[in-house]
């Protein structure tokens, strides 16, 4: 009965998500329009996924993604109406435009942010 697992090592399908994390791991978001490495649907399940992984696929997952989103914000006016928004690059961004990439966008690096508050948590808990 799974309703009772406490750690994920506890579970009959451990080595299967522990694999399946892996190679999410290794395949980070790349943001490089040139090779077609942006897919941001696929950056957003693995960054739902690995957050609630932990563990070093978290830790190497969320890096990648800060280095690939960060940097592509649009911040240069705030006048400008593209302000905080993301320019529609890789899978579907024609389909979904500037809303789909900033939505998708936004809601990464929420969870971005409360993994990263969580590890400098952890941390300093420890450090106790």
């Amino acid at each position: 009965d799974t309703a009772k697992l406490v750690r994920w090592t506890d579970h009959p399908d451990y080595a299967l998500f522990k694999k399946q994390a892996q190679l999410l791991a290794t395949n980070p978001p790349v943001w490089n329009e040139a090779s077609h490495t942006i897919n941001l649907n696929y950056w957003y399940y693995g960054t739902l996924a690995l957050y609630r992984w932990g563990g070093e696929e978290r830790a190497t997952w969320m890096k990648a993604l800060g280095e690939a989103l960060i940097p592509h914000q649009r911040l240069e006016n705030e006048e400008d109406d593209l302000y905080g928004s993301w320019d529609p690059a890789g899978v579907n961004s024609k389909e979904g435009g500037r809303i789909y990439s900033t939505a998708l966008c936004s809601m990464m690096l929420d969870t971005y942010y409360l993994a990263t508050a969580l590890h400098v948590r952890k941390r300093t808990d420890q450090s106790r």
